[in-house]
């Protein structure tokens, strides 16, 4: 038996529509949340897990900026507070949309469940915008962390030319005790740098 065109047609539209991806929007990413007892919990707890999702995709993504855009010679606990800062600073809820939502309620025979899916999707404007504002937060680290150089050198400079001057003054009578003074104040301008 040969079949219409037009039935072969539709068919063969129906089968492709079967086949494709359940994804609602390119780069949508599914997220399931835990099963619950009602509709609330279930959408409580897939929000719970978009947000752990996104927590650890933007940790990656900092990762792998703080890695390519840090300088070499910044400590890397300096560049993980940056990130840590920038991190705890991200609106996460802000981050990304909901395209779709899939909620599947389930008979056990003693009760029901319901497990939400919500499918979420990135802005690319939000992503770049989010990497943009971390890489400047590094670069504002570098500043910071060549500010505090340059004040230690020239504090350290300062007290060097200072002790000098007074051991010259005091004609080497009190050398033991001006370099330790001149020690403890060097001490104290680096400590003083670091916690500014």
């Amino acid at each position: 038996m040969v079949l219409p065109p037009s039935l072969t047609c539709w068919s063969l539209c129906s089968f492709a529509l079967l086949a494709q991806d359940p994804a609602p929007a390119p780069g949508a990413v599914a997220i399931r949340g835990a099963a619950g007892l009602t509709a609330a919990e279930a959408l409580a707890a897939a929000r719970e897990q978009v947000g752990e999702h996104l927590r650890t995709a933007w940790r990656q993504r900092a990762d792998r900026i703080a890695a390519a855009a840090a300088p070499a010679w910044l400590p890397q606990p300096c560049v993980d507070a940056v990130v840590a800062g920038w991190l705890q600073e991200l609106p996460i809820d802000q981050l990304s949309r909901v395209v779709d939502r899939d909620d599947r309620i389930r008979d056990h025979g003693f009760g029901t469940s319901h497990q939400t899916t919500l499918w979420i999707a990135e802005a690319p404007e939000h992503v770049r915008a989010g990497e943009a504002s971390l890489r400047a937060a590094l670069a504002g680290a570098r500043r910071t962390a060549l500010a505090r150089s340059g004040a230690v050198a020239i504090g350290w400079t300062a007290l060097g030319i200072g002790a000098a001057w007074f051991d010259r003054l005091t004609r080497g009578y009190m050398s033991g005790r001006l370099r330790l003074a001149a020690a403890a104040l060097a001490a104290l301008v680096l400590a003083a740098a670091v916690m500014v």
